[in-house]
């Protein structure tokens, strides 16, 4: 099983990836893992766009730095300030609820 929804936040890039390796220490006692490849690091503050070191996990895989990352459909980009847009999820609601009225409209 893997570990869903997770956000670890941290001020220093040394204590995020403590944070992740207790995480990962404690997803162990339940047979759970991290998937490297479907998790992400974003930066928010005055040096945003600094070059970071990798965060790595316990078997070696490096956690990709990311200018937007996903979380619960909401896009969180990396900035000064923290920004996030909602445009993708209002953009699939309403192509959802079209599809629903289209469907309606052709009903006798």
């Amino acid at each position: 099983m893997y570990a869903d929804d997770i956000v670890l936040i941290a001020l220093t890039i040394d204590a995020l990836q403590r944070l992740l390796t207790l995480l990962e220490n404690q997803l162990d006692v339940i047979d759970m893992r991290i998937n490297a490849t479907k998790s992400s690091c974003i930066r928010f503050g005055r040096r945003y766009e600094a070059e970071c070191k990798n965060v790595t996990m316990r078997n070696g895989e490096k956690v990709a730095w990311v200018k937007s990352c996903r979380y619960f459909g909401v896009y969180f980009i990396s900035g000064r300030l923290s920004k996030y847009t909602f445009e993708n999820a209002k953009r699939q609601f309403y192509r959802s609820f079209n599809a629903i009225l289209v469907g309606l409209a052709d009903r006798p």
